[in-house]
């Protein structure tokens, strides 16, 4: 995990690594997938970053990241409750 212009960007590998090629290649499954890995509305995580910050999921198989298929866990999770 790092800063990066205001977020807290994760570079996530799905495992096993076959999981992960397989995800790389079905990009909505890939995104659901990194969904259901951000932390809920009440998660203490939240309150530590603050309103004005987000937790940002970045896919990476084999050492290959896609900027456009972070998610944004505040949007995720948060602006749909």
């Amino acid at each position: 995990m790092r800063w990066r212009d205001g977020q807290l960007l994760a570079t996530i590998t799905p495992q096993p690594y076959q999981t992960a090629f397989e995800l790389w290649y079905a990009p909505a499954k890939m995104i659901a997938a990194l969904r259901d890995l951000c932390p809920g509305a009440d998660a203490e995580i939240w309150s530590l970053v603050g309103p004005e910050h987000d937790i940002v999921l970045e896919p990476s198989v084999g050492g290959k990241t896609v900027p456009g298929a972070r998610v944004s866990c505040r949007k995720a999770k948060l602006d749909r409750s």
